[in-house]
């Protein structure tokens, strides 16, 4: 869930694009803030050794940039909370989540580069339930983990301001380190450490930008956007967590459900200047692989002064 979940600010930081200005606007120098709320949910279907996983997620980004000489560098902060259910195992987790990361781009022409990093710090809550016959329990445990990523994306735009095509290419690398699990209840609760886990995610894939005006208007201030392509994710795709009881016994291995390899990811979105300073943007974005649905949504206001 920290893996898949650490693209909703990847996304956000990816899509402050240096020179976006209303027509007629003047696209020199400027300072920028932007308020993002975002929501998600993702399933990953479990084979003979893991279980299915739920994660359903919410949160709100702000962020402040600054443009100038062609380039935009911006900082941005958030918080949300994410719920996880594995139901074949009874188990559920509460993380709360606090973010903060860093961003640039810049363009020459047609082509734009673009990239940044992001920490995020997540207080998870679990409970679990272990009940067969003669014996019930009721387990619980609070831990730390951390996330750490770094990603970057290039891309040449075909078109003009009234309608365009990217392809690009992105990459990220994302660290997920957790710290030690200690539950507590009866006889069945468990103690051990979670692997830590490097995952890199590459994709590749086509974006279109469209500008939706009546026949009377020179200058579109309300765009449709959208795109599709491919993501591939290497290295570290599921955790292990080498676990023993906590009152003695032999230690062993539990898997998560793992993300998956190869995904198909989409995205569809609207954006409108309400003022030639302040834009709306609402956006949908999802990744489609053979045992693994992500969906996601967002709403971001932005200014310019």
């Amino acid at each position: 869930a920290l893996v898949e979940g650490s693209r909703y600010v990847r996304d956000a930081a990816l899509s402050r694009r240096a020179g976006a200005a209303a027509p007629g606007a003047d696209v020199g120098d400027a300072t920028g803030a932007w308020v993002q709320a975002i929501g998600g949910n993702s399933k990953l279907d479990g084979d003979f050794n893991t279980t299915r996983t739920e994660a359903n997620s919410n949160g709100l980004l702000v962020g402040i940039d600054r443009e100038f000489s062609g380039w935009q560098v911006g900082v941005l902060a958030g918080t949300g909370r994410t719920d996880v259910k594995q139901q074949d195992r009874r188990a559920k987790s509460k993380i709360d989540n606090t973010h903060f990361g860093a961003y640039a781009s810049h363009s020459w022409g047609g082509f734009g580069l673009r990239g940044g990093v992001a920490w995020s710090k997540h207080e998870v809550k679990s409970t679990r339930d272990v009940a067969f016959a003669g014996f019930s329990d009721s387990l619980s445990a609070r831990y730390d983990a951390r996330t750490r990523q770094a990603f970057i994306e290039a891309g040449y735009r075909f078109g003009g301001p009234e309608a365009g095509l990217e392809p690009y290419l992105q990459v990220a690398r994302v660290e997920v380190d957790l710290k030690r699990v200690n539950e507590r209840g009866g006889a069945a609760a468990l103690q051990g450490k979670v692997d830590d886990t490097g995952t890199t995610i590459a994709t590749a894939g086509v974006r279109f930008d469209k500008g939706l005006k009546a026949s009377f208007q020179q200058d579109s201030w309300l765009h449709l956007r959208g795109g599709v392509g491919y993501r591939r994710a290497s290295g570290d795709r599921s955790q292990v967590a080498n676990l023993a009881f906590a009152n003695g016994g032999t230690a062993f291995a539990v898997s998560g459900a793992p993300i998956a390899d190869n995904a198909v990811v989409a995205e569809l979105g609207l954006s409108a200047w309400l003022t030639p300073r302040q834009q709306l943007e609402l956006g949908y974005s999802g990744q489609f692989g053979s045992e693994s649905r992500d969906h996601g949504a967002n709403a971001r206001w932005s200014v310019r002064f």
